[in-house]
């Protein structure tokens, strides 16, 4: 929720012309940097972006001597958007979610329980900053759903799954690309 109302604010300003430069000053992120160290988000995240960003203007960085465990160049990315010119996300559709407009006459209980496919539902693991339950110190949920959302969408959907506990980033399918491709071809072999 806190990314969303980072666009919704970016969007209702006249001050930073780029999403970009608002999310490096504004995002909820920095908190959980700077947990251990009060300047780790402006060393590891902010300063090298704003310097990318002054010789490549109107791009999204990429530091390339970043490796992609660290999720820095990730989290960049997450940033490009049409409003910038530097993606195809449209701001306004995270401000939908954010403002819940997105859900004006749409029943989720109702279409979870009309889907006629089999479903599996794959959930990360709660990592160091989320641990126990997908909420930071300050109960802010930092994931889509929490492990009880994705137990009731999975009560709500017919022929459906919970797996959880995977050991990744946000993109499962990205970080451990075996262990997403053994889901698949379990779901695939259980509906032969």
């Amino acid at each position: 929720m806190a990314g969303l109302k980072n666009m919704h604010d970016y969007l209702n300003q006249d001050e930073v012309d780029t999403f970009m430069e608002y999310s490096l000053e504004h995002d909820y992120m920095q908190e959980l940097f700077n947990a251990r160290d009060p300047q780790a988000w402006n060393k590891i995240v902010k300063d090298p972006a704003l310097r990318y960003l002054k010789r490549h203007p109107g791009q999204i960085p990429k530091i390339w001597y970043y490796p992609p465990e660290l999720g820095i160049n990730a989290l960049y990315a997450l940033n490009a958007n049409m409003q910038d010119g530097t993606g195809h996300y449209d701001l306004r559709f995270g401000v939908s979610f954010y403002d819940f407009s997105w859900f004006a006459g749409f029943d989720q209980e109702e279409t979870l329980k009309n889907i006629a496919v089999p479903v599996i539902v794959m959930q990360v693991a709660p990592n160091e900053m989320t641990a126990p339950l997908y909420y930071d110190a300050n109960g802010i949920l930092l994931a889509a759903m929490d492990e009880e959302d994705a137990r009731r969408v999975v009560d709500l959907i017919p022929d459906s799954r919970y797996i959880g506990g995977f050991q990744s980033t946000h993109d499962i399918h990205a970080d451990l690309p075996d262990a997403y491709i053994e889901v698949l071809l379990d779901l695939k072999n259980d509906t032969q």
